[in-house]
């Protein structure tokens, strides 16, 4: 799946509960950043280096999706409330690549070997798809 696509549909999620709660979204906006931390793992890509093998298992599987908002939560002073806002936006993506991703995800490696894909693949998210989330969002919520 697109990274862009986790960016976007990750905030424009975010813009939609910030009207139910407003003072907590401010930091889930900085927070939408985790949803593209685990296709950091597909380095490979940017620097054309043979990387593949472990692209959708470093970065996406369950144990990171807690370590590194756990790891970030320490420098905010509401901790519980980043480290869960960060966890369901890492843990997001995860499911997004699961569900309408092209390729397997190994959810409990280096523990476990096994990877996991939806099998009913009737739909796929393009690039198209992905630009027109972010016009929606810029023409709902704007810049900010």
């Amino acid at each position: 799946m697109n990274t862009f696509f986790h960016f976007f549909i990750t905030l424009f999620l975010f813009r939609i509960l910030s009207f139910f709660m407003p003072k907590l979204f401010p930091t889930a906006y900085l927070l939408t950043v985790f949803s593209v931390i685990p296709d950091l793992d597909n380095f490979y890509r940017i620097t054309k280096v043979k990387y593949s093998k472990y692209h959708r298992k470093t970065l996406h599987n369950v144990y990171f999706s807690m370590i590194i908002p756990l790891f970030f939560s320490f420098m905010f002073k509401e901790q519980q409330i980043f480290f869960l806002i960060g966890f369901f936006t890492y843990f997001f993506h995860l499911l997004c690549d699961l569900i309408y991703g092209e390729t397997k995800v190994f959810f409990f490696w280096p523990l476990k070997k096994k990877s996991y894909i939806w099998k009913n693949k009737d739909y796929k998210i393009d690039k198209k798809l992905t630009w027109i989330l972010a016009v929606i969002d810029f023409v709902l919520f704007g810049m900010i």
